[in-house]
């Protein structure tokens, strides 16, 4: 079928038309934009950079363009990219399935622009449970609890708005569902139900105090004794008041600032990271405290694990020694996602925590003693942006290292681990390397930081 550009169209650097696309008069496809077959875009009209359009851009629209970034969650500020209207008809969208949880926190922005998604979604007839969880982590647990279709929380740091969005096992939306929200807020698809159809809001309380003890009694070991752990959570964001109540729900003794002698406990990421440090004040980044409760799994649960793209490699060490196995949600699909949606202590901070003492309580050891187990590593990340697509880099890395794996490249190199995988936000690479000295981490990562920019060059 060709491509047609009308009288006025023009294609931006890096822009994809493929087959049978058409962009018509005044037309623009920005930068690194993708043009899916026989998509037709509609005279005057312009695609966003970066967008990949799956279906045609005809009328309506103009809410602009959101793009879900790491860990599915959508950035942005009111004053650009996430709008009041914007958020009606993500709610619409979200609604299309009946039921949509949601929840905000940190400021009143992010209450008004969650209104507006419950109003979006109501107006096309879903049912909107609003929860009074105060942070993302019990956004998910809400739409785990309530088996809800799509869960949306709604988090204000300052001018930074961050959109979360889970799905009805706690999980984070999949990649599937996440390009056709992005192709809805797109084409400004508005859906809207009856007068008599209009979706009612359901204020649901409590969701803290429920979502503390289902994570305690969930970590509990069945049948066997606990001695209570000292620990400290000396923040005072929602998400540490969480994890402070779920711990006390364990049986935990918690301490509101740091003690000599005593771990302690930092909700990151709204809850869904956790930091801690031990008894001598060695600091455990979010990277480490998943290899330990991943420790404990293949210990004293099931066996398996199955992580995200870039998840630490020691955790394969620590499976390999146990007979244990890991799963790759990136590669090993529903099986993975099982797997990874019954073990919440792998993708949520707070249920990390307590899992963490309930080991701690059973068995006594302290926290040092139990990170001692896992073998020491350091992980870096650094972005490097591109002039050519992704796509294309992406392919002459997969070819030179002869290691594609899942939404990646992993390689393995004077015994550190690297790992090359596209940014979806945009025109990047993340190069992220684990080793098990910061020397060695620097190295290989300023090392393959300058392998992607000369591959770039050389396209």
């Amino acid at each position: 079928y060709g491509t047609i550009l009308c009288r006025g169209a023009a294609a931006q650097a890096g822009a994809v038309l493929n087959e049978g696309a058409v962009l018509g008069a005044e037309g623009m496809a920005g930068e690194n934009s993708v043009l899916m077959e026989r998509v037709k875009v509609w005279p005057g009209r312009k695609v966003p950079k970066g967008a990949r359009l799956t279906a045609s851009l005809v009328s309506g629209g103009g809410t602009g363009r959101a793009c879900f970034g790491d860990g599915g969650v959508i950035r942005g500020t009111l004053e650009e990219e996430l709008s009041p209207e914007l958020l009606m008809t993500l709610g619409g969208a979200l609604g299309a399935e009946g039921r949509l949880g949601l929840g905000y926190g940190g400021g009143e922005c992010a209450r008004m622009l969650a209104r507006c998604a419950g109003c979006g979604a109501a107006a096309a007839g879903a049912a909107v449970l609003l929860h009074d969880g105060g942070c993302p982590s019990v956004g998910a647990w809400v739409a785990e609890r309530y088996a809800l279709p799509a869960s949306l929380f709604v988090e204000q740091e300052g001018e930074r708005i961050f959109l979360h969005f889970f799905d009805r096992r706690g999980l984070p939306l999949s990649r599937a569902r996440q390009r056709k929200l992005e192709g809805a807020l797109l084409r400004g698809e508005v859906r809207r139900a009856s007068a008599d159809g209009v979706g009612a809001w359901e204020h649901v309380t409590g969701t803290v105090s429920a979502c503390a003890a289902d994570a305690a009694r969930r970590a509990r070991y069945a049948g066997a004794s606990m001695t209570p752990v000292a620990v400290s959570v000396p923040g005072e964001t929602p998400a540490d008041r969480l994890l402070r109540s779920a711990l006390e729900e364990l049986g935990c003794v918690v301490l509101p600032r740091k003690a000599v002698g005593v771990p302690g406990f930092a909700a990151e990421y709204g809850g869904l990271r956790l930091a801690a440090w031990d008894e001598e004040g060695t600091v455990l980044p979010p990277e480490r405290v998943l290899a330990l409760v991943s420790l404990i799994e293949l210990e004293n649960g099931g066996g398996r694990v199955a992580l995200p793209a870039g998840a630490p490699e020691a955790v394969r060490a620590l499976a390999a020694v146990r007979g244990g196995e890991v799963l790759a949600l990136d590669r090993d699909g529903s099986e993975a996602e099982e797997v990874y949606a019954a073990l919440p202590w792998l993708r949520d901070g707070i249920f990390a925590a307590v899992r963490l003492c309930a080991r701690l309580g059973q068995t006594g050891e302290r926290l040092s003693t139990l990170a001692g187990r896992v073998p020491k590593f350091v992980v870096l990340r650094r972005e490097v942006p591109l002039r050519r697509s992704r796509g294309e880099v992406m392919q002459d890395l997969a070819e030179a290292a002869g290691a594609q794996n899942g939404e990646g490249v992993r390689i393995q190199d004077r015994g550190g681990v690297v790992w090359l995988a596209p940014l979806s936000r945009r025109a990047a690479l993340r190069v992220a390397v684990e080793a098990a000295t910061l020397e060695d981490a620097e190295a290989l990562c300023r090392e393959y930081a300058d392998r992607v920019r000369e591959l770039d060059r050389q396209g």
